[in-house]
């Protein structure tokens, strides 16, 4: 692949300096460019079967201490080279564990979803509750994001200690009494019966 850049390229950053695509970058094209079917060389495909192979025994949780050793007795390789490989994997298709993950709360979250509707069709309201509250509880969807309750969840409770008698603190509020204005009021409260007249 050429590049559209012509002239000194000395002051560029590499990615834009380079006017090959990299081997990763050739790979990433064989798989998802429908448009143009991308060759690879001899070596490069080597490499992507590599990578197929580790992002295959990925995806059935085999450990990576075993598709290590089982790609260095296929391809002849270095343990660290095995190990580029897998993160290369990772790179290019996503981690297996965390999709695996995902692929089985959206499972659950459609099996959640169907029992809620039929918990619906028969108006059974129990049933439609506890099925809400774990569908939340799968998506995530129950936690608070009240940052008050969050603040006053972090702080300790303070202990405040008197250290006075009982007496001065009876004549403390006795003072802060004084200063409360005593006002009248009517007792509205009535019989039942002169209600129901009124």
């Amino acid at each position: 692949m050429d590049s559209a850049i012509t002239g000194d390229k000395s002051n560029l950053p590499t990615s834009l300096r380079r006017t090959d695509d990299t081997t990763f970058d050739k790979i990433f094209k064989f798989y998802n460019d429908t448009k143009v079917q991308t060759k690879l060389s001899e070596a490069e495909e080597t490499i992507r079967q590599r990578w197929e192979l580790a992002w295959l025994k990925r995806s059935k949780l085999m450990p990576k201490r075993m598709i290590v050793k089982r790609l260095c007795k296929k391809f002849g390789i270095s343990e660290r080279t095995a190990y580029d490989d897998i993160k290369s994997t990772e790179l290019l298709f996503g981690d297996p564990e965390e999709q695996n993950k995902e692929a089985k709360r959206t499972i659950m979250s459609n099996l959640i979803e169907k029992a809620m509707r039929k918990a619906l069709k028969y108006d059974d309201f129990k049933a439609f509750e506890k099925l809400t509250l774990r569908y939340a509880q799968y998506n995530d969807l129950n936690k608070s994001d009240d940052l008050f309750a969050k603040y006053i969840k972090g702080k300790k409770p303070v202990a405040i200690v008197f250290s006075t008698d009982p007496e001065t603190l009876k004549n403390q509020a006795n003072e802060l009494m004084a200063d409360v204005e005593d006002v009248d009021f009517e007792d509205v409260t009535h019989e039942s019966g002169k209600d129901s007249e009124e």
